[in-house]
């Protein structure tokens, strides 16, 4: 490991125990062996190495994204349909270190860290669904004359539906799930309206999503377990 990557593990560790606040540069320099020179010769601040975390997330979760045109044959509307199936796997990579992930991002203190991530995610979202609209247009499977205002729309709805089943996690009870169902229920209709097609199915693919997350959530007896929804 290369004292770079050891100055970023630790930095990673620390933002989720103690706080990207709280946390000093010499707390980081101490924890990783290094020096305060060392520190600076790769990274100028805290926030560098918040950079460089949010960028190696971005990147992992980029590649699952792209990894559905493979996995489905480049058939645009299962990949259209496959983004929580991207997340899914991309946090199962993950697993043994969520709750650890997820409170770096959810550490109260650590709202710059959140804001970033929220920008990071909804750009790069927002960025795959504008090209699979734009190969959809090619396909002639719709005919968008404005790819870039539904790929936000829908982005924006996207992490609406993450911070429902978030709060849904948190809250669970036959009303509110009932609730949830309906929105799904209405998402659907809504972006397959949008796109003249009938074929997004984004009720089944975010109960499946919640299933999961519900099951996780009971296997790591993690009572406070929080996904997307302060990061939505």
């Amino acid at each position: 490991m290369t004292l770079k990557d050891k100055i970023i593990q630790v930095s990673y560790e620390l933002f989720a125990t103690k706080g990207y606040e709280r946390t000093t540069i010499s707390d980081i320099v101490k924890a990783s062996e290094s020096s305060k020179g060392g520190f600076y010769h790769h990274f100028n601040s805290k926030e560098d190495i918040i950079d460089t975390l949010l960028d190696n997330c971005m990147k992992d979760l980029q590649f699952h994204y792209n990894n559905l045109f493979d996995r489905y044959n480049n058939d645009t509307i299962k990949v259209f349909n496959g983004v929580f199936e991207a997340i899914t796997i991309y946090k199962s990579e993950k697993i043994k270190r969520w709750p650890e992930f997820m409170n770096m991002f959810c550490f109260e203190g650590n709202s710059l860290i959140t804001m970033r991530m929220a920008h990071a995610l909804h750009k790069m979202t927002e960025a795959f669904y504008f090209e699979l609209i734009v190969k959809g247009n090619h396909k002639r499977l719709w005919s968008i004359d404005t790819p870039s205002n539904i790929a936000g729309l829908w982005t924006r709805e996207l992490m609406r539906i993450y911070a429902e089943i978030s709060a849904l996690l948190n809250d669970y009870n036959e009303s509110n799930f009932n609730k949830f169902v309906s929105l799904l229920e209405f998402d659907e209709e809504l972006i397959n309206r949008l796109l003249s097609t009938d074929q997004l199915t984004v009720k089944d693919e975010a109960i499946n999503y919640f299933e999961s997350e519900k099951s996780d959530m009971n296997n790591m007896n993690f009572n406070r377990y929080k996904t997307l929804d302060k990061i939505v």
